[in-house]
């Protein structure tokens, strides 16, 4: 129990700059403004699984997990989108599919362990393949 209200305490104060208005009018200068929402549904989405966590509503969880599962696996099929965003949206979609049987099934640790996954793989991308330019740019000047 331990972990899940610190990984809550993070997530908290982690994504709460996200959802400010600073943040979200640069963002839209990154990013077209229906992949910026989705962004922020995602973002909502892992808020809501840690907030059912706290409260031991696996339902909820799986619920929530379900939800971000089927859009992610949506996301993966938009041939706009590169492969490799494809296919990492793709991965987050099996993940939280995973996540929302270990929900299902009560196992605790193992939802800790999927959230954590989620999070992983997003930032993961978003560090390999977003803000790769960006990094560039900020290390020459």
């Amino acid at each position: 129990m331990r972990k899940l209200i610190a990984i809550a305490i993070v997530l908290a104060f982690g994504f709460m700059p996200m959802l400010s208005g600073t943040v979200q009018a640069e963002g839209k200068q990154h990013a077209a403004k229906p992949v910026w929402q989705g962004m922020i549904a995602n973002l909502t989405d892992m808020q809501g699984i840690i907030a059912a966590l706290l409260v031991f509503d696996m339902a909820r969880v799986a619920n929530i997990a379900d939800q971000l599962a089927g859009r992610e696996k949506y996301v993966s099929t938009l041939e706009f989108l590169p492969g490799e965003v494809r296919k990492r949206h793709g991965k987050v979609g099996d993940i939280t599919t995973e996540l929302a049987e270990a929900a299902r099934a009560g196992d605790e640790n193992a939802v800790a362990m999927k959230v954590s996954a989620v999070l992983m793989e997003c930032s993961s991308c978003h560090y390999t393949l977003r803000d790769a330019e960006r990094r560039k740019e900020m290390e020459n000047k």
